[in-house]
């Protein structure tokens, strides 16, 4: 399992904005987020990403996103 901080970040959306300590919290995050855009009639391009620091949250490539992807489904 991979180990850290979590975010969410979509290169449309951008970031949530939120350090997560555990996983199933960046899950519960995305699914919200999800769900708001989609009774708007959208759909979020939000994804999990790993992170080291809080500070990687803010300070980051806008084209690379945060962190490093977690791998959905055990692909990735």
């Amino acid at each position: 399992m991979t180990e850290g901080l979590y975010t969410t970040w979509g290169s449309v959306r951008g970031c949530c904005g939120h350090a997560h300590r555990t996983l199933s919290g960046a899950e519960r995050c995305l699914n919200r987020g999800r769900l708001g855009c989609f009774r708007q009639g959208g759909y979020s391009d939000r994804q999990i990403r790993v992170v080291r620091t809080v500070q990687e949250i803010s300070w980051y490539d806008v084209t690379c996103g945060p962190g490093q992807p977690v791998p959905q489904n055990g692909i990735g």
